[in-house]
């Protein structure tokens, strides 16, 4: 996802706004297979009091971003993850980069024309079969996204501040969780505190176990 982000911040950079949102799925563009479909949206400083750029702007404080598998884009079979695929177009739509909503419009002739038009042009492959259901899907995760800049727009000083320190928490501890079991007879316990490792505990039973957690920071300039 990290390097998903990064992309398309590489890639349009100053041309991004508030109210824009982004949708990929491309390799080259830090995707997976292409039924994997990511929307990324840049959030903005607050427009009273936040943090502004060189020229007075709204300056992009960090991403929101959500990477989801839909069931047919396209491509030569059903499904999109035929077996006997030579070429990635087989797969059906691909995107590096598209602005699926501009100042909060959403683009739905944009998003056909990716999603079933270019796909089937190519030979022996199909547009996505079920259009309605992908755009249901994506206005959904959009729509999320845009709940949750609603929630983080605050007209004072204290937002850009308060957001810079949920975004900092995330690395200091990026798992932080107990979980106990519904019944009260056991006494098994899991713990993690410091985002490396997890520590278990059973009855005459203790364990460590090491993992990595995702936590993608990208330095704005």
């Amino acid at each position: 996802m990290s390097f998903a982000i990064k992309y398309q911040l590489d890639l349009l950079g100053p041309d991004l706004k508030p109210g824009d949102v982004l949708l990929a799925n491309s390799p080259v563009a830090g995707g997976s297979h292409l039924p994997d479909l990511t929307v990324i949206t840049p959030v903005f400083s607050s427009p009273e009091g936040g943090i502004k750029d060189e020229e007075g702007k709204q300056k992009i404080i960090f991403f929101t971003a959500s990477r989801g598998h839909h069931a047919d884009i396209g491509g030569s079979q059903p499904g999109s993850m035929p077996s006997n695929s030579t070429a990635l177009e087989q797969e059906g739509a691909e995107i590096v980069s598209f602005k699926l909503v501009t100042d909060g419009k959403f683009d739905r002739e944009g998003l056909r024309e990716r999603m079933v038009d270019r796909p089937a042009k190519v030979k022996g492959c199909s547009g996505c079969r079920d259009f309605r259901s992908v755009e249901s899907d994506i206005k959904a995760v959009s729509g999320q996204c845009r709940n949750l800049l609603v929630r983080l727009a605050r007209k004072d000083e204290k937002a850009d501040q308060m957001m810079g320190n949920g975004v900092s928490s995330l690395t200091a501890n990026s798992c932080e969780f107990q979980r106990y079991p519904a019944s009260a007879s056991s006494n098994r316990r899991i713990r993690s505190t410091n985002g490396s490792c997890l520590h278990a505990a059973y009855p005459g039973v203790s364990f460590q176990v090491s993992f990595d957690i995702e936590v993608a920071l990208i330095s704005i300039e």
